[in-house]
């Protein structure tokens, strides 16, 4: 296995640089660490509970919730939390976060972990109300699968589905999970946490309010419109995160990729309150080597091997099917330039 810088638990056993509840993956051949990061210092430990979360329904009801070393250092990051504030308040280290990575690596576990971690665990983070979580993507059929996970996880956990408020249900592209987080002396619900699924479109984004957790996945393709009213709805929260995801963009395939071209920049500038992970292989590397995939591919020999990647590239006959595997399993990006701003039609001179 490639070598990481990981962070490391005191509770890790001497034969891994990485905590008990990650383990042992004997099969995995793919780099753990991003190819690029900008993450910013904080307190990561909800990330340890998160995956120790998972871990342990896995342990104890077979669910497939058990972290791969790199899902647990992202999740460390995007659950890293600032010291308290003069109020005793905590918030995200991180307001922004974008996660590039290679197609098929597991970056849905990632969003699954996380929204059952923020559902179940720690329903109310800097806030005086519980959390309410949006999951987007450019297509009901990934918005679906993704809920479709999250739901089969509660119902293999009991102590999970007695937390529901009501049955997990889907109607018209639109799933909703709502779990009681406070009940009243007679055990009727008072408060309760909300997550929604549903693709990007001008109805849903216009329609939910009150939004804390918003995850923009396929963000390769995000109308601006869109993406302005679902962030528009975490203004009055008190500790609002928004977490793009996405394989790598190709301009001429994905001509709404303009918002994470912008974020791929920020990132790679360092921008304060955003972290930023690019998976992929350096450039001088060759698209033809199974050395290149492993680099690029943190989850290679588990999710993707040496065989199926070969049969990608074998049909990757023009250069447009070129530059879509590059980017799938190579992890190399086709940005749209900068956007300009527009001219004022008021001469410089004159303002």
């Amino acid at each position: 296995m490639t070598a990481t810088t990981l962070p490391r638990s005191e509770s890790a056993p001497a034969e891994h640089p990485w905590p008990e509840f990650v383990g042992a993956w004997p099969r995995l051949r793919g780099r753990q660490e991003p190819e690029f990061e900008s993450r910013h210092p904080g307190d990561e430990s909800e990330g340890d509970r998160c995956a120790e979360f998972g871990y342990n329904m896995a342990r104890s009801h077979g669910t497939k919730t058990r972290c791969m070393p790199w899902q647990w250092s992202t999740i460390r990051g995007i659950l890293s939390l600032q010291p308290p504030n003069e109020y005793g308040e905590r918030v995200w280290t991180h307001r922004d976060v974008c996660i590039e990575a290679t197609r098929q690596q597991g970056k849905t576990l990632i969003v699954v972990l996380l929204i059952l971690f923020y559902l179940f665990v720690v329903p109310v983070v800097g806030r005086s109300r519980p959390l309410k979580i949006v999951y987007t993507a450019q297509r009901w059929s990934t918005a679906k699968d993704v809920f479709d996970r999250v739901v089969k996880v509660i119902n293999r956990v009991p102590h999970l589905k007695r937390k529901l408020a009501r049955p997990p249900s889907t109607r018209a592209n639109h799933g909703v999970i709502e779990v009681v987080t406070r009940r009243d002396r007679n055990s009727k619900p008072i408060e309760t946490a909300v997550a929604e699924f549903a693709p990007r479109s001008q109805e849903f984004g216009r329609g939910v309010t009150e939004l804390d957790i918003l995850f923009l996945d396929e963000a390769y393709d995000i109308d601006p419109g869109i993406e302005n009213d679902l962030t528009g709805a975490q203004s009055a929260s008190e500790n609002p995160q928004t977490i793009y995801l996405s394989t790598p963009p190709v301009f001429l395939k994905h001509p709404k990729c303009q918002s994470l071209a912008d974020m791929h920049r920020l990132g790679h500038a360092r921008a304060a309150d955003l972290f930023y992970q690019l998976f992929g292989a350096p450039r001088h590397m060759s698209r033809d080597e199974p050395e290149t995939w492993m680099t690029a591919q943190p989850s290679f020999g588990i999710a993707t091997d040496e065989r199926e990647i070969r049969s990608k590239l074998q049909k990757a006959k023009n250069v447009v099917k070129r530059a879509i595997f590059d980017a799938d399993y190579c992890g190399w990006g086709d940005y749209p330039p900068p956007e300009r701003e527009e001219d004022s039609e008021i001469p410089a001179e004159q303002w």
